[in-house]
């Protein structure tokens, strides 16, 4: 189930960033930047074990 949940949620985001890249250079590097934080904050959260930035780390994404 968590495999399903979490495809599904990379999916809906994938699409959405997706279509805000390819309106340009700005719109680009935000997505990365905002990946980038996202990914950082999860990192963070799994090794502190703080379970409220983990939740929220996916957030932070838009």
């Amino acid at each position: 189930m968590g495999i399903i949940a979490s495809g599904a949620m990379i999916a809906v985001f994938g699409s959405l960033t997706g279509a805000e890249m390819i309106k340009g250079a700005p719109y680009l590097f935000t997505a990365i930047v905002a990946v980038i934080s996202s990914l950082t904050f999860n990192y963070i959260a799994n090794k502190k074990g703080i379970n409220w930035l983990k939740e929220w780390s996916l957030g932070f994404l838009y």
